[in-house]
């Protein structure tokens, strides 16, 4: 009896201590094509550039390189760093992983801290794009 308790004691504790290891691990998130406003639409490339910029900037994303329609974006945190491509044109908008360290990525899965960079830049993005279209 006291030798299946001990086990089951352990079982449990491993657990626990792998769930709170991996539980900041999540599946990598991507924004692959997302739809523009309709409205933003009508905004010029150059316009939609600046709109990703200043979403970047907000967000303490270093703008590595920048071409109409693509951007290389870096956000550090302590030692954590990731890298993305923000690829854009009139319709659509995607932002999709290019490198990292210190994020456990492991081909599918990476931090959530991550996911959660990359989706406050999306919602940053579409708000952006919605506000140009207002103010134009």
């Amino acid at each position: 009896m006291t030798k299946f308790f001990t086990r089951g004691l352990f079982t449990v504790f491993a657990c626990l201590l792998l769930s709170g290891c991996f539980g900041r691990v999540q599946p990598l998130y991507n924004v692959v094509s997302k739809p523009i406003p309709t409205a933003s639409q009508a905004l010029s490339m150059k316009e939609i550039g600046n709109v990703i910029e200043l979403a970047a900037m907000g967000r303490d994303w270093l703008i590595n390189k920048k071409q109409e329609g693509v951007y290389e974006l870096t956000q550090t945190k302590k030692t954590h760093v990731a890298v993305v491509q923000v690829n854009y044109d009139q319709k659509t908008f995607s932002i999709k992983y290019k490198d990292s360290s210190n994020l456990f990525y492991n081909g599918a899965n990476i931090h959530r801290n991550y996911n959660r960079w990359v989706q406050y830049l999306e919602r940053d993005i579409q708000m952006g794009l919605q506000k140009a279209a207002m103010n134009r």
